[in-house]
């Protein structure tokens, strides 16, 4: 069916778990979890599964998952306020628009594809990468319901776009 997929992934594994033991990482891993359920109790949405530090989310409109990834963002900031960076939460995310099947805790499918690639690979920390399809959606929105968001563009590996909230 069409959705809306984001992931997330976060920075740091390998670095954190050397230096402070993987407690400290999965601390950071579990308030991750918190914010983003938070976030999807109040925007609405659904978490498909967590994949170690990654949190894979649907959505059925773009509005309503972009609104939710800026309050991601921004209980982050407040997490992240005044925390040495070891000790931050730093995530990445993908978000596409498209066709995939779930079934059980497995995905298939060009919208989880892009997804991934965005959130997994392409992304840097703080970033929120969304493919064409989705900045399109977000143009196309009445203006009664307009995300005040700059897009900066690119084209590796595919045309998307970072999005910034105002």
């Amino acid at each position: 069916k069409h959705m809306i997929m984001v992931q997330s992934d976060m920075s740091g594994f390998t670095r954190l778990t050397k230096q402070y033991g993987i407690l400290h990482f999965l601390t950071l891993v579990m308030h991750c979890r918190r914010i983003f359920a938070a976030a999807l109790d109040i925007h609405g949405g659904s978490i498909v599964k967590y994949d170690g530090d990654n949190v894979i989310t649907i959505f059925t409109d773009t509005r309503t998952a972009v609104r939710a990834m800026q309050y991601v963002y921004q209980q982050l900031a407040a997490y992240n306020m005044r925390k040495e960076k070891d000790f931050q939460i730093r995530i990445k995310l993908g978000m596409s628009a498209g066709v995939a099947v779930i079934i059980h805790h497995d995905i298939v499918g060009d919208a989880w594809d892009e997804c991934c690639q965005l959130g997994e690979d392409t992304a840097k920390v703080g970033e929120l990468l969304v493919t064409e399809r989705v900045k399109g959606d977000l143009e196309a929105l009445p203006s009664s319901e307009i995300i005040e968001c700059q897009f900066d563009s690119r084209d590796d590996p595919f045309p998307h776009h970072n999005i910034k909230f105002a």
